[in-house]
C-alpha cells in the first residue's frame, strides 16, 4: 500500500511503520499489515483518517524534544572529529 502527496502528515506515516519508497515518491507498508494495524477486512476500508487515529508503535516516535541535544558538541581528538550525534569524520 502506498500513501503519496503526504508530506504534511510524514511523521505519523513513519511512526505507523511507514517507509519512504522514493522511487515510488510515496511512503509504503504491505498492505495486511495495515489492514491488522487498522482492524478491518478490506483494502476499500482503508482511508487517510482511519490512519491518523491508528496508535502509533512508540518504538517508531522520535524521541521527545526535550531528549534531543540541542545544542551539538564537536571535538578534536588525534585528527578525529566526534560529535554528540555519535558520528566521527577523519580529518586527512
Amino acid at each position: 500500500m502506498r500513501v503519496a502527496n503526504s508530506y504534511d502528515i510524514k511523521d505519523q506515516l513513519r511512526a505507523l511503520g511507514f517507509r519512504w519508497n522514493a522511487e515510488a515518491v510515496s511512503w509504503s507498508r504491505s498492505t495486511v499489515e495495515v489492514l491488522e494495524l487498522l482492524g478491518v477486512s478490506s483494502p476499500s476500508e482503508i482511508t487517510v483518517e482511519k490512519l491518523l487515529s491508528a496508535k502509533p508503535d512508540p518504538s517508531l516516535l522520535p524521541p521527545p524534544q526535550e531528549e534531543l541535544n540541542k545544542n551539538p558538541v564537536i571535538e578534536c581528538d588525534n585528527d578525529q572529529v566526534s560529535s554528540a550525534l555519535n558520528s566521527s569524520v577523519s580529518i586527512g
